[in-house]
């Protein structure tokens, strides 16, 4: 009985110890770098003295070299597969006729073919760079129109005329920076320096004014805008910057009304813009009165700050819905007027019955359609050139993320089969040790096998957020296909 036992124990224990060799095998391989097969050459010596090559297949580690783009370098590359002691031509001596016409022969081949593939290599090599610059230009001109669209270049004659001062680089002439570097010391100088100021801001302003203008008549959507900055200057002190620029018109603005207009150019201020209600919340909140009356004093302000706040938010919600209502009012009365002014030309068309009279209804038909459907084209013709650049950039993106993605999900699969293998090794060890008699500490191997298992989710879902990552690349890039071709912008 005991004899069976032990025998029993001894084949449980033979067959951990084989699982567990195969498990081994299995981490060496998925750890550290990829592998592949490769051909593996080896000179051995016979009993006689003589040497002879054996070859065996093998898994090694992958060549960098090996993974060079291009289907020429990618064939000739697979040289890299064998290893060890390759045989060349070169140490074969033979020593009848027939042998050594055969060395030349296969001497000859071989150049021939090294000299073909090399050629291929120069070729493929060159059109590999060729694509590359124009692939690099394409992504140039591509971003330029859409830092054009940004920059609110594009919109018209007087848009394009300004914006050619960013193509002036160096030094500084413009006339501000002339008059930030003049300092006159004469009653003379400073007088024209403020009336130089003077024209220059007034100019300036005009020129905006322009834009704007032009900006509405090519239907444009941007607008002028203050973003103020706060910075730290050199003293460490933090200042408030304002700028005006020109960015995309908030849809806010678009509401009808005055007072709602008026109201919401708000939306005109961006970036840090100051606030007078946290200005004084901060300050209470600063100032920690000791005494009775600075504490009455501080909670008076308060009150009374949030009584004006709520007072005036009330005040100007009763305004704006009383600014509704006459805009409804406003519109009624328009709709009504538009309605019998059609009335009225129906009536004249029906009334016009000679041709003088049908050639100016057709005239002016036809000078409607020309000048929206002249606006309309460029509009559709500008929004379509800018859905073609944007499709082209996310395009080249993802065919620079693809291959890095598949290579992550690779190299994470891989990492994910080493886990799983050092987690059965574990098992195999704690069933060989208490096949044999010796359990370990139950305790250790379930926090350690946790452990690892807890590295393996973490792997699963990398990998999950990986693969998501591409496939959402891959949808922006179908979505501008879809806008791209779409008929609203052909």
């Amino acid at each position: 009985m005991e004899t069976d036992f032990q025998n029993k124990q001894s084949k449980l224990h033979q067959k951990y110890e084989r699982q567990l060799e195969k498990e081994k095998t299995k981490l060496e391989k998925y750890s550290g770098r990829e592998q592949q097969l490769q051909l593996h050459f080896s000179q051995q010596s016979q009993s006689n003295g003589k040497l002879y090559t054996s070859v065996q297949l093998i898994r090694g580690e992958k060549n960098e070299l090996y993974e060079t783009k291009g289907v020429v370098h990618r064939l000739v590359n697979q040289k890299y597969r064998l290893t060890g002691n390759v045989p060349k031509i070169e140490h074969y001596t033979p020593a009848s006729t027939t042998g050594k016409i055969a060395k030349v022969t296969v001497t000859a081949g071989k150049y021939a073919l090294k000299s073909t593939a090399t050629a291929a290599l120069a070729v493929e090599t060159a059109g590999m760079q060729v694509a590359a610059y124009y692939r690099k230009a394409d992504i140039r001109k591509q971003e330029r129109i859409l830092g054009k669209n940004q920059r609110y270049e594009d919109s018209g004659i007087l848009h394009k005329a300004i914006n050619r001062t960013y193509r002036l680089t160096g030094t500084d002439f413009s006339v501000k920076s002339k008059l930030q570097n003049y300092h006159p010391t004469s009653l003379a100088g400073k007088a024209f320096k403020a009336a130089a100021s003077t024209g220059y801001t007034a100019a300036k302003t005009a020129v905006f004014v322009g834009m704007a203008a032009e900006t509405q008549l090519t239907g444009g959507h941007e607008q002028f805008q203050l973003k103020f900055t706060r910075q730290q200057d050199n003293n460490g002190k933090f200042k408030t910057k304002i700028r005006v620029i020109r960015s995309e018109r908030a849809y806010k603005l678009k509401n009808k009304g005055i007072l709602h207009r008026f109201v919401n150019q708000k939306y005109r201020l961006v970036g840090d813009v100051p606030s007078l209600s946290k200005t004084v919340d901060t300050a209470l909140s600063k100032w920690k009165p000791s005494t009775m009356r600075g504490m009455t004093a501080k909670s008076l302000i308060r009150v009374g700050t949030y009584t004006v706040k709520g007072t005036a938010k009330a005040a100007l919600k009763t305004a704006l819905a009383l600014d509704t209502g006459a805009a409804a009012v406003t519109d009624m009365t328009k709709k009504k007027a538009v309605y019998e002014m059609k009335q009225g030309l129906y009536q004249y068309k029906q009334e016009a019955t000679d041709d003088m009279h049908k050639a100016v209804l057709e005239d002016a038909k036809l000078v409607k359609d020309a000048a929206f459907g002249v606006r309309s084209h460029f509009q559709k013709k500008k929004q379509h050139k800018l859905h073609k650049a944007q499709y082209r950039l996310q395009k080249y993106s993802l065919q620079d993320a693809k291959p890095q993605s598949k290579k992550k999900l690779k190299q994470n699969k891989r990492e994910i089969k080493a886990k799983k293998s050092e987690i059965r090794i574990q098992k195999l060890q704690f069933k060989k040790e208490k096949a044999i008699g010796n359990p370990a500490d139950k305790t250790t191997f379930r926090t350690e096998k946790k452990g690892l298992k807890l590295e393996k989710k973490e792997l699963k879902n990398k990998r999950k957020q990986t693969k998501m990552e591409l496939k959402v690349s891959v949808q922006n890039v179908r979505a501008c296909v879809h806008r791209r071709f779409n008929k609203e912008y052909r």
